[in-house]
């Protein structure tokens, strides 16, 4: 398998930490390297006990290293193939909570300190999304509702099967997500989120959103 092996042992107290956190990156390299930094300094800031940055590029001339930030490098074998690289990279993370995020979000403030209060009791979870502008992005949506078809829902509203988690940024247990991994014949932009959520949601899931902080979107869409 293309990547990079860690170079020093993991310590299992640590690594079984339920608040600890791999956030993971998935970039061409390219498009948004402006963003990178902001990004890095947003999870840097709120102090997490044990976490780690990595980023999983096809880009071999890209590179990022820096405390806490790791650049993984894979061949993929069609372009856009964002669940080959986020499915390598779920590979790689040490820690129970994984949170994925394209390559242009920075966590809100008290983005880490707000699981505190709401906990760690699910296995796939989102926070609000807000754009550039200040107003909502997907986030808490639905597709082939038989009410609300493909559209935003109210917060309130509990998970359906019709609910899917949108791949612009989503937290996930590492296990349960080793265990039910994306498509790999779905591409960015080919509904590889909404299989995914569509599939999971037959399983034992316990989606939820936490509605106290947010991903912060850095250019508008």
């Amino acid at each position: 398998m293309p990547g990079i092996d860690y170079p020093f042992k993991v310590n299992l107290e640590i690594k079984n930490m339920s608040k600890n956190w791999s956030f993971v990156i998935c970039t061409d390299g390219e498009t948004n390297p402006e963003f990178h930094q902001p990004m890095i300094d947003s999870i840097k800031k709120q102090g997490i006990p044990a976490y780690e940055i990595l980023f999983i590029t096809e880009n071999f001339k890209y590179n990022i290293e820096q405390e806490h930030v790791t650049t993984i490098y894979v061949s993929t074998p069609l372009k856009k193939h964002i669940t080959f690289k986020k499915n390598r990279a779920s590979k790689f993370c040490r820690y129970d909570n994984v949170c994925f995020l394209h390559d242009y979000i920075t966590l809100a403030d008290n983005w880490y300190a707000s699981f505190d209060d709401f906990g760690y009791d699910w296995n796939v979870c989102v926070t609000r999304n807000v754009n550039k502008d200040g107003t909502r992005v997907w986030d808490w949506c639905t597709w082939n509702h038989p009410e609300f078809v493909h559209n935003n829902v109210d917060y309130n509203l509990p998970a359906t099967p019709h609910h899917y988690v949108p791949g612009t940024g989503f937290c996930v247990k590492r296990d349960f997500f080793l265990k039910h991994p994306l498509d790999e014949r779905r591409v960015w932009g080919d509904g590889e989120d909404m299989e995914w959520s569509h599939r999971i949601s037959q399983y034992d899931w316990k989606y939820k959103i936490n509605l106290a902080t947010s991903f912060q979107l850095l250019k508008q869409k």
